[in-house]
């Protein structure tokens, strides 16, 4: 930000679990002298030739 205390982040990561993961974010400098995140987004990039089935999945019944 202009005043030096806000800072946006995007980034692209690996999971062991997931994959490939996207994370995107905001840091607030603290009267501490520390970064802080203020805010932070972990999402899962979806193709379009699968989203038809994931949105299928999502809206499926929860097995018993």
């Amino acid at each position: 930000s202009d005043d030096g205390r806000t800072a946006w982040f995007d980034e692209m990561l690996d999971n062991a679990k997931y994959g490939e993961c996207r994370g995107s974010g905001v840091l607030v400098y603290g009267i501490d002298g520390q970064w802080r995140i203020a805010q932070y987004n972990l999402s899962k990039p979806i193709p379009n030739d699968d989203m038809e089935a994931v949105v299928a999945l999502i809206g499926a019944p929860a097995p018993d």
